[in-house]
């Protein structure tokens, strides 16, 4: 029963961020602290149901690539932690994200370019070191 419970709640938050992430893109106002608190909860569980998310990267590389520019800058760091967190727990490849890594390096926006730039480093001596 308590296994059940979870799964019910778990596909309503990704029902929940597919209505916000639809909202996002077509332009639709949004509180974007309520959807960096879904983005952060998400990729936190996405782990663990597999089946609820198979395009939750998908979707927040492309709500980055599409939307970067006119994100607010809050939203625009959390969705790039949660990319960062789904890659360090191997639900992405670093071909997959490297490429939307060095794209962000375009943006006008320092903690984002930061961040980039420490994973890519980080990423890079793991790839090496083994």
């Amino acid at each position: 029963m308590r296994l059940a419970y979870r799964k019910k709640i778990a596909l309503c938050c990704f029902q929940t961020f597919n209505v916000f992430l639809f909202s996002c893109f077509h332009s639709v106002i949004c509180s974007y602290e309520k959807f960096c608190g879904l983005v952060t909860f998400l990729s936190h569980v996405a782990p663990h149901y597999p089946d609820h998310c198979p395009m939750l990267p998908t979707q927040l590389m492309a709500l980055l690539q599409q939307h970067g520019q006119i994100l607010h800058q809050d939203t625009r760091v959390t969705t790039l932690q949660a990319l960062l967190l789904l890659r360090n727990r191997g639900l992405l490849e670093a071909a997959v994200i490297f490429p939307l890594l060095f794209e962000l390096f375009e943006l006008q926006d320092k903690a984002v370019r930061s961040l980039a730039y420490q994973h890519l480093v980080s990423d890079i001596r793991k790839v090496r070191s083994h």
